[in-house]
């Protein structure tokens, strides 16, 4: 449960940082932008840290810190435009990500579920 909420503060701090840096860009794609954005960030922060306290919950949680400088960082360079709204555009680009995006993500689940080695009766499949 934890694991998700650093994977969620990661996330949103993508997503604010790119909505304050971009915000004349449409509002799929600065979501898609923002989610790239923090998950780059929580490869690469930890990693930072990880050369001085391991891969540890204390390395992760160091890592938070450079995470806060760059979303304040970002809001205190924002562009000051308005962010542009949700339009009809955006409703069909998101239907069809989700037509497109969502079952193959629902595959990738299934194949990395079924093609990862499981301990079955003591067996390696």
């Amino acid at each position: 449960m934890l694991s998700l909420l650093y994977l969620l503060v990661y996330l949103l701090a993508g997503v604010f940082a790119v909505r304050c840096l971009l915000p004349r860009m449409r509002v799929i794609a600065r979501v898609w932008v923002g989610m790239t954005l923090g998950i780059l960030l929580m490869m690469w922060l930890p990693a930072l840290f990880a050369f001085f306290v391991d891969f540890s919950v204390l390395g992760h949680m160091l890592s938070l810190i450079p995470l806060c400088v760059i979303t304040a960082g970002a809001y205190f360079l924002r562009d000051k435009a308005p962010a542009r709204g949700f339009e009809q555009e955006d409703r069909q680009l998101l239907i069809l990500l989700g037509m497109i995006a969502l079952p193959l993500t629902v595959l990738g689940g299934y194949l990395q579920y079924t093609h990862c080695l499981r301990n079955v009766q003591g067996n390696l499949h």
